[in-house]
C-alpha cells in the first residue's frame, strides 16, 4: 500500500492520478511490475527483519529533510493515529474508482445538459 503516498502527493500538487501496479510502456514493449503494491510498508519491513535480510535506506528518493514525501509520510501517519483503519479505507478506495462521480470536465461534461434540455 505504498502507492497512497504518491496519492496525496499527487492529488495535493498535481493532478489526481496514482501509479499503477503493472505500467505498460507507451510503445507497449516494456512492462514494470510491482509486485509489493498492496503490501503495507510495515509489513515488508517485518518480513525482511524476519527473513534476516538487510534493510538498505535509500538516500535518494524520499529520504533528504524538506521533501513533501516526508511532510506526506507524516501527515498520513498522524491520520491513522486519529483514524485507525483509514489508510487502509484509502487504499481500497482507489481500487474502486467510479470515473463517472469524478468532476473532472475531461472525463465529464459539465456544460451539458444545459437548462432547455432538461
Amino acid at each position: 500500500m505504498i502507492f497512497y503516498k504518491c496519492y496525496f502527493l499527487i492529488i495535493f500538487w498535481l493532478k489526481l492520478k496514482t501509479m499503477l501496479p503493472k505500467l505498460v510502456s507507451d510503445n507497449s514493449r516494456h512492462v514494470v511490475v510491482c509486485p509489493f503494491a498492496y503490501c503495507r510498508e510495515a509489513d515488508l519491513t517485518q518480513f525482511t527483519v524476519d527473513r534476516n535480510n538487510p534493510l538498505i535506506p535509500c538516500n535518494l528518493y524520499g529520504s533528504q529533510p524538506n521533501l513533501k514525501r516526508v511532510e506526506i509520510k507524516v501527515m498520513i501517519s498522524d491520520w491513522q493515529k486519529q483514524c485507525p483503519g483509514g489508510v487502509d479505507n484509502l487504499f481500497r478506495r482507489l481500487q474502486n474508482v467510479v470515473p463517472s462521480n469524478l468532476m473532472g470536465t475531461k472525463l465529464n461534461n459539465l456544460d451539458s445538459p444545459s437548462p432547455e434540455d432538461l
